[in-house]
């Protein structure tokens, strides 16, 4: 089992610590999207393509964030010497 655990920490620590620019870019897409799909409200021509737009950078916007907040706790958990990342008693 704890074979799998390290597993487990070297993929997730590879992912979130070493892509890091797939988060904040993400992040950045979401938000241009989001922007965009704001002003598209004005138009009634654009509101519906507005309204998906508004709603799929929401998500890039969560997604970048979760990824990002993981980062930081594998990043925080694996720089702690003392406390294994996962205490199995």
């Amino acid at each position: 089992m704890k074979h799998v655990l390290d597993a487990l920490h070297s993929l997730l620590t590879l992912f979130f610590k070493d892509y890091e620019w797939v988060h904040i870019c993400l992040g950045i897409l979401g938000n241009f999207l989001f922007l965009v799909g704001s002003f598209m409200f004005f138009s009634d021509t654009w509101q519906y393509d507005g309204t998906w737009l508004f709603v799929i950078g929401s998500a890039l916007m969560l997604i970048g964030s979760i990824g990002e907040g993981l980062r930081r706790y594998v990043t925080r958990r694996s720089n702690d010497s003392q406390v294994s990342w996962i205490d199995i008693s």
